[in-house]
């Protein structure tokens, strides 16, 4: 279930993966072509757990940004599955994994984010800002 939109400090998300330096490489091209960022991150609502979004979160930091769009989301309510078996995942073990530090291997789970409204376009010169706003 969608909770809502909103801009949050880097700072208070916690990753549950790791991340591909490839694809992070890749990605802060896109981002620095484009001057904004297009998609939001997805984050579980009460611990601040990235759901889908790590490589941009990882390009947010290497930009220097201070806060990034994010979708709040019941993790409960997101359909999740391991990405190698597509066999279903329960969220308390990706909130123990961000919450722990012990972060699984990249791409390790997949969320069902397609019924969720992700886009956005919010500038990258108001991101590096904390008075930034949507």
């Amino acid at each position: 279930m969608q909770i809502g939109a909103d801009m949050l400090p880097l700072d208070v998300l916690r990753p549950h993966e790791k991340v591909k330096e490839r694809n992070v490489r890749n990605s802060l091209h896109i981002h620095v072509r484009w001057g904004s960022v297009r998609r939001r991150i997805v984050v579980e609502h009460q611990h601040g757990v990235v759901l889908d979004g790590h490589h941009r979160l990882a390009v947010a930091r290497r930009l220097g940004l201070m806060q990034v769009p994010v979708l709040v989301v019941d993790a409960a309510t997101l359909p999740a599955v391991w990405r190698a078996s597509s066999v279903a995942l329960d969220p308390s073990l990706v909130v123990e994994a961000a919450l722990s530090g012990s972060l699984m291997p990249p791409k390790t789970t997949m969320h069902d984010v397609t019924g969720l409204d992700v886009t956005c376009e919010v500038p990258l010169d108001k991101l590096r800002h904390p008075a930034g706003s949507m």
